[in-house]
């Protein structure tokens, strides 16, 4: 076989451990070929950085990896290399596996050593070991033994699996939030090019609170990959969170955008709407009268934005201007989810404007 640098061909293949002489033989040529044809990259020799960031960047353009899953595919080898993978009794000793857990397992499809936002990396783990449950069988939520990790392999070394994953990718509700900051890292070369399916994520250290008057409800929040969501897009979703305490539905959270960006609605009739919804009042009506006294009012609204119970004097005051008129129930919900502390306590999750 020719001495060629064959890291590359094992990270973009899935590996070839045990394939006959020949057929790995034409494999090597073929891929080497194909790397110096289209990426201009010799791998005859050692590559050096500027080959490794022309690598990175050809293959961190998924219509590249298109290209390349569907040249391999048309290959003359690749019939021959699927049948032989459908034969191979996948021997794999407990030292050459090196998996253990999905720890080991997820870092091998995620890629390793990345800064990511909590919300969305606990949204694409789940949605990657929901997805290799449904279509590879393995469950990587309990642990991945040898023969998991076998079949792990052999399933993303198949590049039909491989493009039908990367189109289910990116058919998520959050790829693009992911693609803007994977695309500047692979700019500029922080990204391995072994995570070609996934890269860098959003960095918390990277999102800012746009504030122009000292008064941080109306202020934007500007997000990792540089865009900036709008006073009105985050006071929603805050009132979602705080009142709500969850994830807004996208077409509820998009409705109520569009009746206050049309001026139909406003900060203070859009809490009316919440407060008054069978939603709010089945989480704030603790007794089940089907109605929201100030008492529970103010208790839950202490504990869906402070998450906490509220102290006796914070509590005395709320009730005492709801129960004088000096506030309602709209107002107190206004204050308290557009607050300097719940503002600062959740940009970085309205950052990721993450919907269910």
């Amino acid at each position: 076989m020719s001495d060629v640098d064959d890291s590359y061909l094992s990270g973009y293949l899935g590996g070839y451990e045990g394939i006959p002489y020949e057929l790995a033989d034409r494999i090597h040529a073929w891929f080497v070929s194909y790397i110096n044809q289209y990426v201009g990259v010799d791998l005859g020799s050692d590559t050096s950085e500027v080959d490794d960031g022309l690598l990175n960047s050809y293959f961190s353009d998924y219509s590249n990896v298109q290209a390349y899953v569907a040249a391999m595919m048309a290959s003359d080898w690749y019939a021959e290399y699927e049948a032989w993978l459908a034969d191979w009794d996948g021997n794999v000793d407990d030292e050459d596996s090196g998996i253990e857990d999905d720890s080991d397992t997820f870092p091998s499809i995620i890629g390793d050593d990345l800064p990511v936002s909590t919300a969305l990396a606990e949204q694409i783990y789940a949605w990657v070991g929901d997805y290799l449950q449904a279509n590879a069988g393995v469950n990587v939520f309990d642990g991945v033994d040898n023969t998991e990790a076998v079949e792990l392999s052999n399933y993303f070394s198949n590049g039909a699996n491989i493009q039908t994953f990367a189109d289910a990718l990116m058919a998520t509700d959050w790829f693009v939030k992911w693609e803007a900051v994977y695309n500047k890292a692979a700019a500029e070369g922080s990204v391995d090019s072994d995570a070609f399916i996934f890269g860098d994520y959003l960095d918390d250290d990277d999102v800012e609170i746009l504030d122009d008057d000292g008064n941080l409800w109306d202020s934007q929040i500007k997000r990792a990959d540089g865009e900036v969501v709008a006073a009105e897009e985050a006071q929603l979703y805050r009132a979602y969170a705080g009142a709500m305490g969850r994830t807004p539905d996208e077409a509820g959270y998009l409705w109520w955008l569009g009746e206050i960006e049309a001026g139909r609605h406003d900060l203070n009739s859009m809490a009316g709407g919440f407060i008054h919804s069978s939603e709010f009042k089945g989480l704030a009506d603790t007794n089940g009268n089907d109605i929201i006294d100030n008492a529970e009012f103010v208790t839950h609204m202490y504990e869906g934005v402070f998450e906490r119970a509220p102290d006796q004097a914070g509590f005395d005051y709320w009730v005492g201007e709801l129960d004088s008129g000096q506030r309602s129930q709209s107002q107190v919900f206004i204050d308290m989810t557009q607050s300097d502390e719940y503002v600062q306590k959740t940009y970085l999750t309205v950052a990721d404007m993450l919907f269910i």
